[in-house]
């Protein structure tokens, strides 16, 4: 996708920091390329039907909604790896917390009550 910003307000050059004025040239290019690389994609089979679609919209739609499920059921694994490790991590705190309170107040009992 191209980001084509909008002309800026008076009508006049665009920014410095902005990109080259016209995004016609780029355009070109990618036109070209994919022109190229359809083409060379095709190779003999393609005898002249040029404009013919690589993928029908059914079939992109297909490939896209794959790409997307593989995606979340990604996301979702590293999701279950942070999580399991977390809490493993809060499990461990637990117990050394646990353990040290232990600890005290076997230490404490030990040593005689100045009370009594």
């Amino acid at each position: 996708g191209h980001s084509n910003a909008p002309p800026s307000p008076g009508g006049g050059p665009a920014s410095p920091g902005s990109a080259p004025s016209s995004p016609e040239p780029m355009m070109e290019a990618d036109h070209a390329a994919a022109a190229a690389a359809s083409s060379s994609a095709g190779g003999s089979t393609s005898s002249g039907v040029r404009d013919k679609p690589i993928f029908t919209l059914k079939q992109m739609t297909i490939i896209a909604e794959r790409m997307c499920k593989e995606r979340v059921d990604q996301v979702r694994q590293e999701q279950d790896q942070i999580l399991q490790q977390k809490l493993s991590e809060q499990y461990e705190s637990f117990v050394k917390f646990i353990d040290q309170q232990i600890q005290r107040r076997f230490t404490e009992s030990q040593i005689p009550s100045y009370l009594s």
